[in-house]
């Protein structure tokens, strides 16, 4: 072995220098004592090689963290100065987008208010003519053959009555027909929260809508046999009491949460599937022999709502008492006096129904 300037600092021999590395000993340092006492037959190597392996690995080591390491975490810190995870961003579209919304709507409100001043403009020009005609053949007609006629009852001669009564007879008089003022009234559409949230648009957490949640598991709160089948049940408002139906069945059920029914309302045809209100209580249904959505009023009367196009197979009462149908072919969304609803594509469904049951409304 080639002699090596000894490296001062050896624990265990006091005074010696480490002079080499044992390989055999995961390149422990060594002095020559360590050598014939306790490392003697294995392999040595080179303390300078060695060194200038270890300053190559902590030059390697330096270069990353100069280059690399610290660089990227720099520029993560002036993200989160500066970017604040692009929530402001996000809150000024949504303030961008509700503005566009409220400018639409402001929009819609000056052209009715537009509309209705120009009416009003119109109606007070044919009130003013229809007045000035009537107020001409009052002082030109009217007035002065009443004034004649008063006259000749008061001091007319037989001779100025029956000229007079003659004149009366043979002449007719057709008094101005004044034009018709035409009338104005506002019927406030639907307010629909629904619709309102589709347009306003979602918040997408790491590019995923929250918006809807996984059902939980749900909780058997009681079990019951009823005496007759059943394909469809709605819980009421007070959650104690649900409405129970039939496909090919014409009536519905009211029971508890024992099973005991409590009401039964005739509907005299096939009820093809039940709703409940969220808001009345009231339960609709829909009729697939006439295509009609129909309700029973809190007295138990049956009343035919409006009818569809489309085959009726389910209906939903929305929260904002919006009825939607699944018909053969799709989904529409109605008002409660029938008045079908544009929600956007798709209408109010996102994905493509053919055939809509209970299960998917």
């Amino acid at each position: 072995m080639a002699a090596q300037t000894p490296v001062s600092g050896c624990p265990r021999h006091k005074g010696m220098g480490f002079v080499c590395v044992c390989k055999s000993c995961e390149d422990e340092l060594i002095c020559m004592d360590c050598v014939t006492e306790s490392h003697n037959g294995h392999k040595m190597g080179k303390l300078t090689d060695y060194v200038a392996d270890q300053k190559r690995e902590i030059q390697q080591y330096v270069d990353k963290l100069s280059k690399t390491d610290i660089p990227k975490i720099k520029e993560d810190i002036r993200e989160q100065e500066t970017s604040g995870g692009g929530y402001q961003k996000v809150i000024n579209d949504i303030k961008r987008q509700g503005k566009q919304m409220k400018d639409n709507i402001d929009n819609a409100i000056e052209l009715l208010v537009k509309m209705c001043t120009e009416l009003e403009k119109l109606n007070k020009s044919v009130s003013e003519k229809n007045k000035t005609a009537l107020t001409k053949h009052l002082r030109e007609d009217l007035e002065p053959k009443l004034d004649r006629c008063q006259q000749v009852l008061t001091s007319g001669t037989t001779v100025d009555v029956t000229t007079l009564a003659r004149e009366i007879r043979n002449t007719s008089f057709d008094p101005p027909s004044p034009r018709r003022l035409q009338t104005v009234e506002f019927k406030p559409g639907t307010i629909s929260t629904e619709l309102l949230e589709r347009m306003l648009g979602k918040v997408l957490v790491d590019g995923e809508d929250q918006s809807y949640k996984p059902i939980p598991t749900p909780v058997v709160l009681s079990e019951f046999t009823t005496s007759f089948p059943y394909t469809i049940c709605r819980t009421c408002l007070t959650g104690d009491e649900a409405w129970l139906s039939y496909w090919d069945d014409e009536s519905v059920y009211r029971v508890d949460i024992k099973g005991s029914v409590k009401e039964t309302i005739k509907c005299k045809v096939k009820v093809s599937s039940i709703s409940v209100s969220p808001t009345t209580g009231r339960v609709w249904f829909c009729v697939q022999d006439d295509r009609s959505i129909r309700e029973i009023t809190t007295g138990g009367d049956v009343v035919t709502r409006f009818n569809v196009n489309n085959t009726p197979g389910s209906l939903c009462i929305t929260s904002d008492d919006m009825v939607v149908v699944g018909m053969d072919g799709g989904i529409q969304l109605y008002t409660t006096d029938g008045r079908a609803v544009s929600a956007g594509a798709g209408r109010p469904c996102r994905q493509v129904a053919v055939s809509p049951s209970s299960h998917g409304v």
